[in-house]
């Protein structure tokens, strides 16, 4: 067996994928005084496992065989994930100190660059066949998946 299914990359997040998974239920099962900070905590470590979940089947070679890669699921998850990562995080911490309404207009605010990066995958009908950056495309696809690229990479920072 010369070429196997997964490479060490893959494994490596995979390993993590199960880790990020069993501290999500870890955090969700075991008693706290307050329960907000632990579940925005658990939410955190599930888009981070979603991420990782979406760049094996974006990435893998031989994933990419079984025609997953002609649908937008993948991209929409990748970025979906990527872009509430900081969100996440950011109300994980606010609510060390306070109570969060989640459903306030002010907290919705933090998912539109979420929104907007969906919406264009969606309209423009990016695959992760398209996610991929060798791949050739129509200059209004091009430029809606480097607009996609950049919030994907920069917001989260």
């Amino acid at each position: 067996m010369k070429t196997g299914f997964l490479n060490i990359h893959d494994m490596v997040l995979i390993i993590t994928i199960i880790e990020c998974l069993f501290l999500m239920a870890l955090l969700l099962v075991l008693p706290a005084q307050r329960k907000q900070p632990r579940q925005l905590l658990a939410l955190f470590s599930f888009l981070i496992a979603l991420s990782l979940c979406a760049t094996i089947f974006i990435w893998n070679v031989d994933l990419q065989k079984l025609e997953l890669d002609k649908t937008v699921i993948f991209p929409v998850l990748l970025t979906l994930s990527l872009l509430l990562q900081g969100p996440a995080l950011y109300f994980y911490f606010r609510s060390l100190s306070e109570d969060i309404d989640l459903r306030h207009w002010r907290t919705l605010i933090h998912l539109v660059p979420a929104l907007i990066a969906i919406a264009t995958i969606l309209i423009f009908g990016i695959t992760a066949e398209d996610w991929l950056p060798w791949s050739q495309l129509a200059s209004d696809k091009s430029a809606a998946r480097k607009f996609v690229w950049a919030l994907g990479r920069c917001l989260p920072f």
